[in-house]
């Protein structure tokens, strides 16, 4: 069951309000289904949201997907999963024209920031990974050196 929007907005890590652009069915590695839902944002109450957004969903209200309808608008309350913006069945999520209750709770809004990008929790993770192949690259460099160096002493 849903908090109060106040509840809501600091469990998330994304409010806005926005129109379902796309939807686009997707099969995950651990073969569940999902959802990437496509969004223009039009107001923002908590993140650094793009005007153009992606968040994930599961694609069975059974397994606590939001059913989302293209071309409709959405109060939207959204939280990080493995660096993607998820939304659940179980968050405040609703109609934009059912959600006035929480539209004059949440207070105060601001617009989307200019440059669109995939999802605003996205890029701490795409530079863990890279920053991990870097530091993986430069082991093993050292390593094949260090057996080179090992093989070189022992025949002289």
């Amino acid at each position: 069951m849903p908090g109060t929007p106040q509840e809501e907005i600091t469990r998330s890590d994304a409010v806005f309000s926005g129109k379902v652009t796309q939807l686009t069915p997707v099969t995950n590695q651990d073969g569940m289904g999902s959802i990437k839902v496509s969004f223009e944002v039009g107001q923002v109450w908590k993140g650094q949201i793009p005007q153009e957004l992606l968040v994930e969903t599961s694609d069975s209200s059974a397994s606590c997907g939001y059913s989302f309808e293209n071309g409709k608008e959405y109060l939207v309350y959204a939280y990080s999963n493995e660096g993607q913006l998820s939304v659940g069945l179980c968050s405040r999520t609703a109609l934009l024209a059912d959600a006035q209750q929480d539209i004059t709770a949440l207070g105060q809004s601001t617009a989307p920031s200019a440059a669109p990008e995939a999802s605003p929790v996205a890029a701490p993770a795409a530079q863990s990974n890279q920053t991990l192949l870097i530091v993986g690259g430069l082991v093993a460099i050292a390593a094949v050196a260090a057996i080179g160096g090992w093989r070189y002493t022992r025949r002289a």
